[in-house]
């Protein structure tokens, strides 16, 4: 073996050694941050054809048969006009809109960090960069993608757009460049998150995650970094398959309950009659009726009960005597409205919305409190926040994690005009803060800039002790004594003037006082 040859051996056997000494170490370290051991799906769920995971509960075809019913549609609808509003740029916090703000609030926003501010905002507005003005034509604003995302959201618990990513010249990173809301009723698990129990590796940045489903064929799929992947009602347990829990499938027996009564009073009204009995021909010999006329009667009832041709029809027996024979109660001995009504604030206090807001005040919602009841107006801005303010705070999220976050981790989105307190209460808080409080910190907390002469305590202490302060600063005397009154006047020339009030010359001229500058404010 040659010198040269066998350097290099030794050098290949010292690498093997080196490798074979590191590589526990650099396994533990993997398993710490990329190998999960705990289960997040059901190992042995049962998967489709294709091998993507179907939602535990309620199939997508029912679910969106629930959500085009006219109570559950009217709920979903005004929860959609209610949150437009939320997607405005807004400066006042306490009106509704939102705000790019730095994540960092003790820090004071540079120039540069107000452009880049303004930029995030333009890109929320129009849900993308915008190069060429005629994009604004074949792009859809967030106005319109946040009603098909929170459309989904309410119908499936899933809320699912395609982040189409561009380069960024000035750090040659590839950014989110553009969002494009996506049917989540035709998303699913990739067949190869089914097969993992333990889900996607962390920082598996490109593996397929999800995958888009259209009769019953994968059509494209998607990594976890291209597919915003919104859920409100997530959970642990891995009979779910990783889906979240929609409200529509949890109020399911509600729903049943509420359109079976509903059907029933709504045949009611359109035949003019209901099933609820039966009807006897009494004979006189005993003997039974003639099998024909009786089929044509049973056959005369029956269409009655089916489909429009047959309302309000009359059907004709012949017989000596026809008794009617009732079965269970009526609509009014049951309470009918009440029963509706319980099943109308069910379903509308699982979307966190009170009936009110869909036109249904219920009890004395209407006469005001001299009666004991609630304010109307009060009752709304209570169900806002509940339901409301939830989904907007939810929405804004999503667009941290996939869209904000992935262009500059500094900022984020922030919802305006969903806080507890109104513009008022939190004025009057102020007010209380003053007493320990800067005024730059109060400025702080309401997303205004700072002042050179803010730096003080707003009350009579604070503003006493920052006029020592800049006092002191300027080259002022020592801190002189207490005030005394009896020299507050003094001469230009103190010794002349004292000598001459000794001398019995009378008091010094006005024109030589002066004020002593050796005033102390004593606090």
């Amino acid at each position: 073996m040659t010198p040269s040859r066998a350097l290099l051996e030794t050098a290949r056997q010292l690498a093997e050694i080196e490798d074979a000494l590191s590589a526990p170490l650099n396994k533990a370290a993997r398993s710490a941050v990329d190998d999960s051991a705990a289960y997040v799906f059901d190992p042995l769920h049962s998967i489709t054809g294709g091998g993507y995971i179907e939602p535990y509960g309620l199939d997508r075809a029912t679910l969106r048969a629930i959500a085009k019913t006219p109570l559950i549609s009217i709920i979903i609808a005004t929860r959609l006009r209610q949150i437009a509003p939320y997607l405005k740029p807004s400066d006042n916090p306490y009106v509704p809109g939102f705000q790019i703000q730095l994540r960092d609030r003790g820090s004071n926003p540079s120039p540069a960090a107000a452009k880049q501010a303004s930029m995030l905002t333009d890109w929320v507005v129009q849900a993308g960069r915008i190069d060429d003005p005629r994009q604004f034509t074949t792009t859809r604003p967030l106005t319109t993608q946040a009603a098909m995302l929170m459309r989904d959201s309410l119908t499936f618990d899933l809320a699912t757009a395609e982040i189409l990513m561009t380069r960024d010249a000035s750090t040659g990173r590839d950014v989110p460049g553009r969002i494009r809301a996506v049917d989540a009723g035709t998303m699913y698990y990739h067949p190869a998150v089914a097969a993992t129990p333990q889900g996607v590796a962390v920082d598996d940045y490109n593996s397929p995650c999800y995958v888009q489903v259209i009769d019953g064929r994968v059509v494209a799929d998607f990594d976890v970094t291209s597919m915003m992947w919104g859920q409100r009602n997530p959970t642990t347990d891995i009979a779910y398959r990783g889906y979240g829990i929609p409200e529509l499938e949890v109020m399911a027996p509600v729903f049943t309950a509420y359109a079976l009564a509903w059907k029933r009073n709504a045949r009611y009204f359109t035949h003019g009659f209901t099933g609820a009995g039966f009807i006897t021909v009494v004979t006189t010999d005993g003997m039974p009726l003639d099998k024909k006329p009786l089929s044509e009667f049973k056959g005369d009832v029956r269409a009655q009960l089916q489909g429009h041709e047959g309302s309000h029809r009359v059907a004709v027996v012949s017989g000596p005597e026809v008794k009617w024979v009732k079965v269970g109660n009526d609509v009014q001995d049951q309470q009918w409205s009440e029963w509706m009504h319980t099943q109308i604030r069910d379903l509308c206090g699982a979307f966190g919305m009170d009936a009110i807001e869909i036109g249904w005040a219920f009890g004395n919602a209407n006469q005001g409190q001299q009666l004991g009841g609630t304010d109307p107006i009060n009752r709304a801005r209570e169900s806002k926040a509940r339901g409301l303010h939830p989904l907007i705070h939810s929405l804004s999220s999503w667009m941290n994690q996939w869209v904000i976050w992935q262009i500059d981790p500094d900022f984020e989105m922030v919802p305006t005009g969903t806080g507890t307190r109104s513009e008022k209460e939190q004025l009057e808080l102020d007010r209380e803060r003053k007493g320990f409080a800067t005024a730059n910190e109060i400025r702080r907390f309401h997303n205004l800039p700072e002042r050179a002469d803010a730096e003080y305590i707003l009350t009579a202490e604070g503003l006493q002790a920052a006029q020592l302060a800049a006092g002191a600063g300027e080259g002022e005397d020592d801190a002189a004594e207490a005030l005394d009154t009896g020299s507050l006047f003094e001469e230009e020339s103190s010794a002349s003037s004292a000598a001459a009030v000794d001398a019995g010359g009378g008091a010094p001229e006005v024109e030589n006082l002066r004020m002593s500058r050796r005033l102390t404010l004593t606090v």
